[in-house]
């Protein structure tokens, strides 16, 4: 991604003296001069083609809806239609208004994605094109003040939505064949059912690597460890390590119970297992459940390399994790990495309580009557933005 010089000036620009512009001024005036009349942002670089095809094709309507992308633009865009109003931003690889000199750039980039039609569209061609801009801090950092759902992307003529806060996936068709993109620069060209990766096709990840083969409904797989032996399950469930990948094949849910006289080197292999799976199947989902994870993530002590492996890279690999303790006992490299506590009956001792505040800001006082009342009654609380709430169950 090549880097661009200063956005020409207009003469009436040269003339003005800088010091009477303030900074945010100076940057709307860099993209004013960068637009056509109707607004569309243009390169000053690169071939007339490389500079107008992707804004040609969506003011003349030609451009396609991608899947699940409709709600987004409804009454915004239609194929077909020619598009009226201000223009969306588009960029490409020969837009790079990353200057260094435009500092509060990607201030004014949001406030013009969000006055125009559609909000901002990467110019990509097709998926390996958006892969390279995926990897390009600059062109992230370009389109980080772009609101909520107005960035998207024109991937093989369609426009897909573009989350680069989540890294979520979107596609350029529901059925058939089409393309995934990630934000982080992962991307499937391939069959496509429902909008997942379904069939022949190949999946290429930001590093390089690729996976070429047979896809499945791309739906989560959910690994139940449990240490103590206590719980029943079917036998069509139960699973051993060494049978976990073929067991994996015709089912989706996996429930395995550890050696009790080596839990803690078991329950490590099973994570080593399910990144291994992971590895040479980039499509598969797993949401790892641990009980009794304070043997295994107590406060006194640091997390294995597994369990830091999970804390580090789990999310971003789509292996969640979801921890059963008796108490908010966790080690300080999984403290960062949690998201939600969701808190049950149970007897909390004044250390329990003094944990949970001092480690997530969560006070479970005013909940352990009502939770000790109520069978299955339990709080969620998002660590992130520190709100609680009591849930009670649906009586039937």
């Amino acid at each position: 991604m090549a880097e661009l010089a200063e956005p020409r000036k207009r003469k009436s620009e040269e003339t003005a003296p800088a010091q009477k512009r303030d900074r945010k001024g100076r940057i709307l005036e860099a993209l004013k001069a960068n637009s056509d009349v109707g607004g569309r942002l243009c390169s000053n670089v690169g071939s007339l083609p490389s500079r107008y095809f992707a804004a040609g094709i969506l003011m003349r309507g030609e451009a396609k809806i991608g899947y699940g992308v409709e709600k987004l633009l409804k009454g915004k865009y239609t194929p077909g239609v020619p598009l009226k109003g201000a223009c969306p931003i588009v960029t490409d690889n020969h837009l790079g208004l990353h200057d260094a000199a435009l500092v509060d750039w990607r201030s004014a980039y949001g406030t013009y994605a969000a006055a125009t039609t559609i909000g901002a569209i990467i110019f990509a061609g097709d998926a390996e094109g958006f892969a390279t801009w995926a990897k390009s801090k600059p062109c992230r950092d370009e389109v980080a003040g772009v609101p909520d759902g107005r960035l998207f992307a024109l991937i093989d003529g369609y426009i897909v939505s573009v989350d680069a806060q989540a890294g979520t996936a979107s596609a350029t068709v529901a059925n058939g064949k089409g393309s995934i993109v990630w934000a982080n620069g992962d991307y499937y060209v391939g069959e496509l059912k429902g909008g997942l990766s379904h069939g022949e096709g190949t999946w290429t990840g930001a590093s390089g690597a690729k996976y070429v083969g047979q896809y499945k409904d791309d739906k989560m797989h959910v690994l139940y460890v449990c240490p103590k032996h206590e719980m029943e399950f079917g036998e069509k469930s139960i699973t051993t390590l060494d049978k976990l990948e073929k067991h994996m094949k015709k089912h989706r849910i996996h429930v395995i119970y550890p050696d009790p006289e080596m839990v803690e080197d078991h329950v490590d292999a099973i994570i080593a297992t399910v990144f291994d799976i992971r590895e040479v199947n980039p499509d598969f989902k797993c949401c790892l459940v641990v009980d009794d994870a304070q043997v295994f993530l107590s406060s006194r002590r640091g997390a294995s390399p597994q369990f830091k492996r999970l804390a580090l890279v789990g999310r971003s690999r789509n292996i969640r994790f979801v921890a059963i303790s008796h108490g908010f006992v966790f080690s300080k490299e999984l403290e960062g990495s949690t998201s939600f506590i969701i808190h049950f009956r149970t007897l909390m001792s004044p250390l329990h309580v003094k944990d949970a505040m001092n480690r997530y800001g969560y006070n479970p006082e005013p909940f352990i009557e009502p939770l000790n009342e109520t069978p299955y009654a339990h709080v969620i609380f998002d660590v992130t933005s520190g709100k609680s709430n009591l849930m009670r169950p649906i009586q039937v």
